[in-house]
């Protein structure tokens, strides 16, 4: 099978969707970028890329456990990535389906939402064991006590950064079903993020090297995702639809760093 050459890729790709999408955010080029590439069109186009995006990488996340060896720890933890990938991808199916097909809003909470929040759970059960298994590997990532202090930290960060954000958003004039859901994205993403910092911190060993970009791409795509659920989260809450194109963008670009990572780390295991 041909290799993508993904450092090669990934900048041409990021320098196409924020071509696409940052104009769409400034009043001076909004008007051109709107004639340029119409609304319908970036509508119907972004989802399916997106959706792409999180199926290349559930697939080359779970492809990726299979290769390891059976005695690998690291195989578990891999499949759990790769699983939660793949929830995603299902997730994304479901977004896809209600305007592109069913021709129809998508309805908040919907069928999607059950497989994104379910997704979550795998993601951090994934990132907790990852911290795991790198600790048990005798790599030069430091100690327990910098690790617990790192997610302690982070996990004060999360707290004080997201009750201003949260507390709007749990009193937004919205229906039940769809403020649990807008709280609940921030919340996962929060919470995932913590062990996240502690597995940067972990792969700064690794600087420079293969498992350096891997892990670079994994958790920019998360903290990408995160960017765009809080943002996602607070102007849909305040009925504002104007920084819809920057939601999407931080999304397909999140989408898109993951699958750098899948597929980064399928070329190291195989090569």
């Amino acid at each position: 099978m041909t290799r993508v050459p993904v450092r090669r890729v990934a900048p041409v790709v990021v320098t196409i969707v924020c071509a696409v999408y940052v104009p769409r955010l400034l009043p001076q080029a909004a008007a051109l970028s709107e004639r340029l590439l119409p609304t319908p069109v970036v509508d119907t186009v972004g989802p399916l890329v997106r959706l792409a995006c999180l199926a290349v990488a559930a697939v080359f996340g779970l492809r990726s456990a299979a290769r390891l060896e059976r005695d690998n720890p690291a195989r578990g933890p891999w499949f759990l990535l790769g699983a939660w990938l793949a929830l995603f991808t299902l997730g994304q199916v479901g977004l896809v389906y209600y305007p592109l097909v069913a021709r129809a809003p998508t309805p908040l909470p919907s069928i999607a939402d059950a497989a994104f929040l379910l997704g979550y759970a795998l993601l951090i059960a994934a990132s907790v064991r990852f911290v795991f298994v790198y600790r048990a590997a005798g790599f030069p990532v430091g100690s327990a006590r910098e690790h617990l202090g790192i997610a302690a930290g982070a996990a004060a960060a999360m707290a004080i950064v997201g009750y201003p954000v949260l507390a709007p958003i749990a009193r937004a004039p919205v229906p039940l079903g769809e403020r649990l859901i807008n709280i609940a994205y921030p919340i996962l993403d929060l919470i995932a993020l913590v062990p996240a910092l502690v597995m940067l911190r972990i792969t700064r060993a690794f600087r420079g090297g293969k498992v350096w970009a891997i892990w670079g791409s994994l958790l920019a795509g998360c903290a990408l995702m995160a960017a765009g659920d809080i943002l996602f989260a607070f102007f849909s809450s305040a009925n504002m639809t104007a920084f819809g194109p920057g939601v999407d963008m931080m999304l397909l670009l999140g989408y898109f760093a993951a699958a750098c990572g899948t597929m980064l780390q399928y070329e190291t295991i195989t090569d």
